[in-house]
């Protein structure tokens, strides 16, 4: 593969990667539409260079393969190895050491450095190029006449040759690392998602919370057909109107790769390492929702504050009742009653209010599909509202808040600068090493707490 190769499919993966970014998100602003068009437009600009690069390698292999063909067609070691080594002719050198090495005595050099079955590291690495796999491919549409197969892709087929004969398809290396998935990002759409060009939000606000019929001091008066004074309607409106302020923050992360770990990869080590950061600012901005304490990063759901949620204290110690479940749903005004739902995690909320039983020591979370046993549907609302995991809910405990319930868009989150990637050469060099920083900018805090309840367990 060459570098002009190499760099293009680099291109081409960070484009896409980006692109995927901006546009998958649930409410792009603008100017993130414009961006993902734009490379949209640029990646299909590098796929065609790179197909052009592959064209040209193709046809140098091509070039190859006839200038051989016109030199001495019956000259080639390759061709005498497949010829005698396969079709048992005599002459046939193919054989076994004592120390189980394979070997072709005509060439005198050892195939691989392990015994039957097993690949070496250098048949490991010829088995994983590009003309390997595209001779392999040619070998079989000619039935295995090794005259098709242009000279330079025989000569990687015969470098990951197995040393009992019978292994030709290619090892390939899977685009993927095994290890564990990230929890999924679910509360960062649910909530109120805003852009900003500046380092904090500003919005006026109404002061009133009186009570949850009314939005402001505002009252009629009823003054009969002749009102006894000029300030008989007059309502108290000094404190009519407020602002609320949520700050923007910043936070950065980075990683350090050596030029070799890049140049020798299977697969695009560094575009892996690019998304694996944006998925870390994913997983924070879900983190910050629930958790954030305010002090140089956005303010939680579940912290201390002016604006914070109503809490629903259990009086269950180091858990949760049935009727807790129904004070939340029920303490919500009706006015916001259609975009109510849950959040708490699975592992140890969702658990515990599943296995939560009646007098006859029945499940009530499954009430309505007892019939089905354990078999029954799993179901997807708690007492008519759908529900939400997240893993950065706290996990039943005493005096732990467990769950909330509500209209989640009372929570404003304020982007003021997605994720950035800054490649850095120079300050490692030394060290065969560069540098990924990435940075972002965002806040958030409940702007309208009168919209959700927390669950908090029993001391």
């Amino acid at each position: 593969m060459t570098p002009t190769i190499r760099s293009l499919q680099t291109e081409h993966e960070q484009k896409f990667l980006r692109a995927q970014e901006l546009l998958s998100k649930a409410e792009p602003s603008d100017a993130e539409k414009e961006e993902g068009l734009k490379l949209i437009g640029e990646i299909k600009e590098v796929k065609k260079k790179l197909d052009r690069e592959w064209q040209v390698e193709d046809a140098k292999s091509d070039l190859e393969e006839v200038k051989r063909q016109r030199e001495d067609p019956e000259s080639s070691e390759a061709l005498k190895f497949m010829r005698t080594g396969h079709a048992g002719n005599d002459g046939a050198l193919l054989g076994m050491t004592a120390a189980g090495k394979c070997v072709i005595d005509s060439f005198g050099s050892t195939l691989l450095d392990e015994g039957p079955g097993n690949f070496g590291e250098k048949a490991w690495q010829a088995m994983q190029t590009r003309d390997y796999k595209r001779g392999f491919v040619s070998y079989l549409r000619k039935k295995g006449n090794e005259r098709g197969v242009p000279a330079s892709q025989w000569k990687a087929i015969q470098e990951g040759f197995d040393d009992q004969g019978g292994v030709f398809v290619p090892a390939d290396m899977l685009m993927r690392i095994i290890g564990r998935e990230p929890t999924p990002t679910r509360l960062a759409g649910m909530v109120t998602n805003i852009t900003t060009a500046r380092d904090r939000v500003v919005m006026p606000r109404k002061q009133y919370s009186a009570d949850d019929l009314y939005s402001t001091a505002f009252r009629a008066t009823w003054t009969g057909e002749i009102p006894a004074s000029d300030t008989a309607a007059d309502v108290d409106d000094t404190n009519l109107t407020g602002n609320i302020e949520v700050p923007v923050f910043t936070a950065m992360l980075s990683a350090s790769l050596t030029n070799d770990m890049v140049e020798d990869s299977g697969f695009p080590i560094q575009s892996w390492i690019e998304n694996e950061l944006r998925i870390v600012v994913d997983l924070l901005k879900d983190n910050m929702i629930l958790n954030g304490t305010g002090k140089g990063q956005p303010t939680g759901l579940l912290q201390t504050g002016v604006n914070r949620p109503t809490i629903i204290t259990s009086g269950t110690s180091a858990g949760i009742a049935p009727d807790d479940l129904f004070e939340m749903a029920y303490s919500i005004p009706e006015q916001y009653d259609d975009n109510c739902s849950w959040g708490f995690n699975k592992t140890s909320t969702a658990k515990y209010i599943a296995k939560l039983k009646d007098a006859n020591q029945r499940y009530l979370f499954g009430v309505g599909l007892q019939d089905s046993g354990v078999a029954s549907a799993r179901p997807k609302e708690l007492i008519g509202y759908p529900f939400a995991y997240s893993g950065f809910y706290p996990n039943i405990g005493s005096s732990s808040i467990v769950a909330s319930f509500g209209d989640f868009k009372g929570y404003y989150l304020v982007n003021r600068l997605g994720i950035t990637i800054q490649v850095l050469r120079e300050t490692k060099a030394k060290r065969n090493q560069f540098e990924l920083v990435a940075r972002v900018r965002f806040g958030g805090q409940p702007v309208e707490p009168w919209k959700i309840r927390l669950l908090k367990c029993g001391a």
